[in-house]
């Protein structure tokens, strides 16, 4: 059973709740967590599941007995209802006592509603193996079964491994939670106890700032440190699991790179805040042609130009090298103008260490200034000049972009009050600072954040960029 999923994502449905117990106490005594459902449209869920792995369906929801001719239409009516959308394939088990409903099944899934929520594989269960026609039972060995569905998920090892991961996700989580909550005894102790394991974490991220933190942030902070815990067991444990899936070098991919990388690179959520590290923040665009003009490699530029005009040319006009330097340079400039400069966003990138953030050290946030181009313009970037960044290309409101970052702007804004009784400031300076911080944070928009890798990484080459000592010669 352990290549079942381990985290309830297998479906029951049946009206005769007695003809499903032997499958349900099955899976109970296994430890293979189900849902049930009496297939009634009372007690079906609002919206259905988008993560069913394994699904059980008693073909006639209509009583005890075999109908002369079967009307599926009631019935995918509750299937419909019961899977709201296919998050990964599924394998469906139907559930019945008919054996020549298997072959009339085929049309089922054939209907415009559910043509989207087809299973990946069928397989049947006669009924009649397990009850009688009476209803009396006659075996409650499933063992066969589990059998059958694991040999049925090793034809469909990418479903397999994901099954896995899963399931393992699901233990490594109670594991870390065994290993640092107090065991269970009264509860007043465990939850005193556990409070107490809470407070320490907390006090581990927040440090000294622990008292002046609210309480979300003790929390958030609290679970940092498990997180990192869990990462690190999670990836030791599937690292150390067999694997039955063999990737190969492929030719072709189905996903664009670039849309692999928008995932991978940058996170949206309606909720973020602009002093987050990572947060993009977009800025005016009035001088974004002349940002760009900063960081790109002219002779890059060049070329691309001289690509771009000799393979549009026309009678009598010359190549891009016939032409005289101001000739080229208006031709360079025409080609940012029509082809680069309208699809520029200059934007603003937050930078401050994350723990400066959750500890709230953070007066001045540390900002750099950048600019998303679009992908045409990806090899035009400086690429030898180490302070200059560029991210791989990933997707952006339908474009293909990727984000420019110039070390050489860094600054920093205000990001918190002064307190109006602040010592060795006047009242002007205290105000000019609220000022300053309403300005810098009322008026700009966040419009996504970076994943923790990619700041990591740009963090990583501004503090190399900094810290670059020079050379100093005649």
């Amino acid at each position: 059973m352990a290549d079942l999923p381990q985290n309830g994502r297998i479906v029951i449905v049946d009206d005769q709740i007695v003809q499903a117990l032997p499958l349900m106490n099955y899976f109970s005594k296994n430890k293979v967590p189900f849902t049930y459902f009496d297939g009634s449209v009372e007690n079906l869920p609002e919206q259905g599941f988008d993560d069913i792995r394994i699904l059980f369906l008693d073909v006639n929801l209509s009583g005890d007995t075999i109908p002369e001719h079967y009307d599926f239409r009631k019935l995918q009516s509750r299937v419909n209802r019961l899977i709201h959308t296919i998050s990964h394939p599924y394998l469906l088990v139907i559930w019945s006592r008919d054996p020549k409903l298997f072959d009339k099944f085929d049309t089922f899934f054939k209907a415009e509603k559910l043509q989207s929520k087809k299973p990946i594989a069928t397989i049947f269960l006669d009924k009649i193996n397990y009850f009688g026609l009476d209803g009396e039972v006659k075996s409650t060995d499933f063992q066969d079964l589990g059998s059958e569905l694991a040999e049925m998920l090793d034809k469909y090892p990418e479903l397999q491994c994901i099954l896995n991961w899963e399931s393992t996700v699901h233990q490594v989580t109670n594991e870390i939670a065994s290993i640092f909550f107090p065991k269970f005894g009264q509860y007043e102790t465990w939850s005193d106890d556990t409070r107490k394991m809470f407070t320490q974490f907390s006090k581990a991220s927040l440090g000294k700032y622990f008292s002046d933190a609210d309480t979300t942030t003790r929390i958030n902070s609290a679970f940092e440190v498990i997180h990192q815990v869990f990462m690190d067991e999670l990836e030791t444990r599937f690292y150390k699991a067999d694997k039955k899936l063999n990737l190969e070098s492929l030719d072709k991919t189905i996903v664009p790179n670039f849309k692999i990388n928008t995932k991978l690179l940058v996170q949206n959520h309606d909720h973020l805040n602009n002093d987050y590290p990572g947060s993009l923040i977009a800025l005016n665009n009035n001088d974004a042609s002349t940002f760009f003009s900063n960081v790109i490699d002219q002779d890059q530029l060049k070329n691309a130009v001289r690509k771009y005009n000799d393979a549009e040319l026309k009678d009598n006009e010359k190549k891009f090298d016939e032409l005289s330097a101001s000739q080229q340079s208006k031709k360079c400039s025409v080609y940012k103008r029509d082809k680069i400069n309208q699809y520029l966003q200059k934007v603003q990138l937050r930078i401050d260490p994350l723990c400066d953030y959750v500890q709230k050290k953070i007066q001045h946030s540390k900002c750099v200034d950048g600019i998303l181009i679009p992908e045409i313009a990806y090899n035009l970037i400086d690429k030898r000049s180490e302070a200059i960044y560029i991210s791989p290309v990933f997707e952006y409101q339908g474009n293909n972009v990727a984000l420019v970052i110039d070390f050489r702007t860094f600054q920093t804004k205000v990001v918190v009050k002064i307190p109006t009784n602040s010592v060795n400031t006047t009242t002007d300076e205290q105000s000019q600072s609220v000022e300053v911080l309403e300005k810098s944070l009322d008026e700009v928009e966040v419009i996504f954040r970076l994943r923790s890798a990619l700041l990591a990484d740009i963090q990583s080459k501004f503090a190399r960029h900094a810290n670059r000592q020079g050379l100093l010669y005649l």
